[in-house]
């Protein structure tokens, strides 16, 4: 493998991470980098540390610095793994900016990721976009690929609807604590206190409609909807439009721009027409 040297320097980079805004996506595991040129020139593993600091937070970016004795004028690809250390182990990368430093000119890269990076999995990164039968790092992401067909497995849970993730990823899930502290903030912001919430719903069964109206506070209101919870029709009209009937208009023309035609929807029609005469 070919090294590009210069005889008693050091090749210094510059590079800036950016962690993800999800929950959960700060981690405490050992991220390693590797940086790739042209014609094989790549350099050593090193490690993404600065001392007595923690890194990679949830939504914010890192600074570090790495030097090495293989000089790359513009970094083309990188190699990033993590490993298992720590509590908080899952990390989810947005992108990484990579910028040799010398005095003559800086280059400066950036490799999207937008990715939850999983343990002991080593992903290329690359700076140019290109379609898939075009990717230069195939063998990546079809075992990428192959992780994902595995996570997202599809189960038809109940009979005639649609199918279902199987099971949903553990980093794609909200803990309970998460919707917790949701809901407590915007108790909050109506002055109301948790306590006075769990008091209230404490030990108390639906016998009635108008129990289940019972579970409404202040901070939010008794939707003028309970009117109907008992209606037959108003239910199964809310139904019909997706519980979305504030924002559903009866349609009283045909478009000048609908694209179906009566022959294309006629199986469907039941003996009816479109036309909106008769």
């Amino acid at each position: 493998m070919s090294k590009s040297k210069s005889k008693g320097t050091d090749a210094k980079y510059n590079i800036t991470v950016q962690t993800g805004d999800k929950k959960g996506a700060g981690t405490h595991a050992h991220v390693n980098i590797i940086l790739y040129g042209t014609d094989g020139i790549q350099t050593k593993e090193c490690k993404l540390s600065n001392f007595l600091k923690g890194d990679f937070k949830r939504g914010k970016f890192e600074s570090f610095s790495i030097k090495s004795e293989v000089h790359i004028s513009e970094v083309r690809k990188i190699e990033l793994w993590r490993d298992n250390n720590g509590s908080c182990t899952n990390w989810y990368l947005d992108w990484i900016e990579v910028t040799k430093c010398n005095k003559e000119n800086s280059i400066t890269t950036v490799f999207s990721a937008l990715k939850w990076i999983k343990e002991n999995y080593h992903y290329f990164f690359v700076n140019e976009t290109t379609l898939p039968q075009n990717d230069p790092m195939k063998v990546s992401r079809r075992r990428e690929m192959q992780v994902l067909q595995k996570e997202y497995q599809l189960d038809v849970k109940i009979p005639g609807l649609p199918a279902q993730v199987k099971v949903l990823p553990e980093d794609e899930t909200f803990s309970w604590h998460y919707f917790l502290d949701v809901l407590l903030s915007k108790l909050a912001e109506y002055g109301i206190e948790s306590h006075k919430l769990t008091k209230k719903g404490k030990g108390k069964e639906w016998k009635n409609v108008d129990d289940v109206k019972t579970v409404y506070t202040k901070a939010f209101g008794v939707p003028q909807s309970s009117k109907y919870f008992n209606d037959d029709m108003k239910f199964g009209r809310q139904r019909i439009s997706c519980l979305n009937s504030l924002l559903i208009e009866m349609c009283t023309a045909i478009p000048e721009n609908f694209a179906a035609t009566e022959d294309m929807i006629k199986p469907f029609l039941e003996g009816k027409t479109i036309n909106t005469s008769h």
